[in-house]
């Protein structure tokens, strides 16, 4: 009964984009053992894909080639990281990084593309408040959704929130419900390089009587 349950729970967890079965590198394994980092893997793939349909034929020729050099970029950098394979380890944080800001990177390339300077929101958006920092990154996808990405931390270095929205791009106000959490709910104003989070009922995405309420910044 308990190795049905647990073999359920595996079955249920999101996948990478590639097969993990024989994977032995550090990236692949690390990631293969993250929902977070399968999530994200998961997200690049996807929104490469989005991106292609909106490209013409030499874009998406040069859209490949950055991204198998991003690819190399990342196991190379995440390679040498110094450190054990762990759910919060070195080698997690720096593949952690890497997806996000690719993402990001992406969601811009689509933003200056459609020339929505007026109205672009993706970025990597900081606060420092009251012992509490905060980092969010807004990816704008190419069929008008928006997933935002949430991490606080209690100075000096303890997590306090892990927040997760897939929502409908509603431009410069984004609301919506977290993945994992769907009686959290938040809402986004951008102003200028500014963005207010303001949750309700986000318990379940943060302890220590963490908050990814304030004025974020890019």
């Amino acid at each position: 009964m308990l190795w049905t349950q647990a073999a359920s729970a595996q079955n249920d967890r999101p996948r990478p984009s590639f097969d993990c079965a024989g994977v032995d590198g550090r990236v692949q394994m690390t990631i293969c053992n993250s929902q977070d980092l399968s999530e994200l893997d998961r997200d690049l793939a996807r929104y490469v894909l989005a991106l292609k349909t909106t490209l013409s034929d030499d874009a998406v020729r040069a859209l490949d080639a950055s991204q198998t050099a991003w690819e190399n970029a990342r196991d190379r950098q995440c390679n040498r990281v110094i450190g054990e394979i762990d759910p919060d380890g070195p080698v997690y944080r720096c593949l952690l990084g890497m997806y996000r800001n690719r993402l990001v990177q992406l969601a811009q390339q689509n933003e200056r593309q459609r020339a929505e300077r007026g109205r672009a929101i993706s970025g990597y958006y900081r606060f420092v408040e009251r012992g509490v920092s905060g980092e969010m990154w807004i990816i704008a996808w190419p069929e008008s959704i928006v997933t935002v990405l949430i991490d606080t931390l209690t100075l000096p270095d303890a997590p306090t929130c892990a927040f997760r929205m897939e929502t409908t791009d509603g431009g410069r106000d984004i609301d919506g419900f977290a993945q994992h959490a769907p009686e959290c709910r938040v809402a986004i104003s951008l102003e200028g390089r500014a963005a207010s989070v303001a949750s309700s009922n986000c318990a379940a995405v943060c302890v220590l009587n963490g908050r990814i309420d304030g004025v974020y910044r890019r």
